[in-house]
């Protein structure tokens, strides 16, 4: 029966660790998860530490992993967790940059300016009459034009 990481024998009534259990059946075989270097971009470092024999455990398989190679486990995805959000900080930059440079009114005015060097007149949106630009006498504020309209 199980209670709580711990195994009762029926026949003996003795309490057996579970991490004693682990250490016999794994105590020859050490990890190989982050050897490769594609598992090892592909998995997160999982480890126990056993604080009273001072070893360190792989959660994925459950063998046992060397302290240096958990630390450097840990180190090399904490370096790629920290790369990724640099990666993912300066494309955030790269997008304000250029949704701060957008002026829409630039290709409204590349449009009209085509159009006029085919030979084409802008028209008015009121009453649909074409008119030439230098008949355009006056510009108003579009923040205060804004403001008198509501």
């Amino acid at each position: 029966m199980a209670l709580g990481g711990v195994i009762m024998s029926s026949k003996t009534d003795k309490i057996i660790s579970m991490i004693a259990l682990r250490q016999e059946r794994h105590n020859d075989f050490t990890c190989h998860c982050y050897n490769n270097r594609m598992a090892s971009l592909c998995k997160t470092p999982r480890f126990t530490v056993d604080e009273e024999t001072h070893t360190v455990w792989c959660d994925w398989c459950g063998n046992r992993v060397e302290a240096f190679d958990a630390v450097m486990a840990l180190t090399n995805y904490s370096d790629r967790v920290v790369k990724t959000l640099q990666d993912a900080h300066e494309e955030a930059l790269r997008v304000f940059k250029l949704a701060r440079n957008y002026k829409p009114w630039r290709r409204a005015m590349k449009n009209m300016e085509s159009s006029i060097r085919q030979g084409m007149l802008p028209r008015c949106p009121h009453c649909d009459e074409p008119f030439r630009l230098e008949e355009i006498e006056y510009y108003h504020n579009e923040r205060f034009y804004k403001g008198v309209q509501k």
